[in-house]
């Protein structure tokens, strides 16, 4: 995981630019027992950008925009003992691009 990061010195605004890599799980290293075989998640690449803008001291605006690349990807916490064959696995796989945004307003 790495990442850019920039930030106004009057912090009025900024934003980052976060990447994150994962290396696939070697299927050798499986403790899992699984008939015929388990499901090893594969390496896989994301990046995610954030932005914010603050219009004083108690609102705040933020917006991200994660997995820009609408990768398909799996963590392997989630997919341990899961067979390689099971037809549910896309169950298991996380979002896809996806967008977030959200006002803070401090009292």
């Amino acid at each position: 995981m790495g990442g850019l990061n920039y930030r106004d010195p009057s912090e009025r605004f900024g934003g980052q630019l976060i990447a994150t890599y994962s290396a696939a799980k070697d299927s050798s290293r499986i403790g899992a027992v699984c008939v015929p075989s388990c499901f090893a998640s594969p390496s896989f690449f994301i990046l995610d950008a954030t932005a914010f803008w603050n219009f004083n001291k108690n609102l705040s605006l933020r917006a991200g925009v994660f997995n820009i690349f609408d990768e398909k990807y799996w963590y392997w916490g989630d997919v341990r003992g899961l067979l390689s064959t099971s037809v549910a696995r896309d169950a298991y796989s996380q979002p896809g691009r996806n967008i977030a945004v959200s006002l803070t307003a401090r009292m």
